[in-house]
């Protein structure tokens, strides 16, 4: 029988529900990496303000009096998160033809596209980590990018050693070890030890997957050059990390993360999590279906990771 009569409220109501609940069912079951990287925070203002100190120095002897002793202020960070938003817009006709689905997948397609930006967004830090020009960044007192070997600090210490996490060399075995020992032995403010905890993660696009899983899946043989038989110290030492979105950027760029420091660095702003409005234009009646979110990525400090940029 022929629609004789717009859609009624009670149709629509049921339309717009229908498109609400199919498009979070589809975000839930997305793919993500940003809480295998991210500790996820609230910012009650419209930003996110960081301000590290230094540790404490070491305990002197005691003479009889205690000696007081202090922190120095570290750097100044502010991540701030920015709006994202699109509208799908669709035409009376498919009502008219009963093509609801067309526009409930619609509200679905509009979630995934908003999941993909983010997955992309949270490459940004890493991908762009040696500039210190960022996405979401608005305050960077150090001035230098999250993988340099320009870090500075306020006391004065020297830097000569401890203070860089930028490296040039394609992934092997052996720029891996040097790259966990040049963690080992990074330094805080006040020029003391301060190497992330041994629970590595080396993190590489699909390229080098295979480079990665020889290096780490390998029991022995691994070099036959350094004996038959030989056991790969490496073997199942650190994880692997394989993360698609680098090859859209770098095919060789790689990392070293401490995977319980990397989230106590990097902060994901999820100030708004995508949600999907829809409404009627009835002057046009035009279905309008449209998805909205607010997120911001950025990192507190540089001493979770190590990139090779090649």
């Amino acid at each position: 029988m022929p629609r004789n009569a717009a859609m009624t409220e009670s149709e629509f109501v049921f339309l717009k529900e229908k498109i609400g609940e199919v498009a979070q069912q589809k975000f839930d079951l997305l793919p993500s990496y940003i809480d295998k990287l991210y500790t996820e925070k609230s910012c009650p203002g419209g930003w996110l303000d960081s301000y590290t100190v230094t540790g404490f120095p070491d305990v002197p002897a005691f003479n009889g009096a205690l000696t007081t002793i202090g922190k120095s202020p570290g750097f100044h960070v502010r991540i701030e998160p920015s709006q994202y938003a699109v509208e799908a817009v669709w035409q009376r006709t498919l009502i008219d033809d009963d093509q609801h689905d067309v526009i409930v997948d619609g509200g679905s397609e509009l979630m995934e596209a908003a999941q993909r930006t983010r997955e992309k967004l949270s490459a940004s830090p890493f991908v762009n980590g040696e500039s210190n020009s960022f996405d979401f960044v608005t305050v960077n007192e150090e001035g230098v990018g999250i993988f340099s070997n320009s870090h500075t600090t306020k006391t004065g210490v020297s830097t000569t050693t401890g203070f860089d996490n930028l490296g040039a060399d394609a992934l092997s075995k052996v720029s891996l070890a040097e790259t966990i020992i040049a963690m080992g032995l990074f330094k805080d403010d006040n020029g003391e030890r301060y190497s992330p905890p041994s629970d590595y993660m080396v993190i590489v696009p699909m390229t080098l997957q295979f480079t990665l899983e020889e290096i780490l899946k390998t029991d022995v043989g691994y070099n036959i050059a350094e004996g038959v038989g030989l056991k790969n110290v490496m073997y199942n030492r650190y994880t692997p990390f394989v993360w698609e979105r680098l090859d859209d950027y770098s095919t060789s760029d790689w990392y070293v993360v401490s995977k319980s420091w990397v989230k106590k660095y990097m902060v994901h702003l999820n100030k708004v999590a995508p949600e999907i409005k829809t409404t009627i234009d009835w002057g046009t009646y035009q279905t309008r279906t449209a998805v909205y979110f607010r997120t911001g990525f950025g990192s507190k400090g540089w001493r979770f990771g190590f990139k090779h940029v090649t």
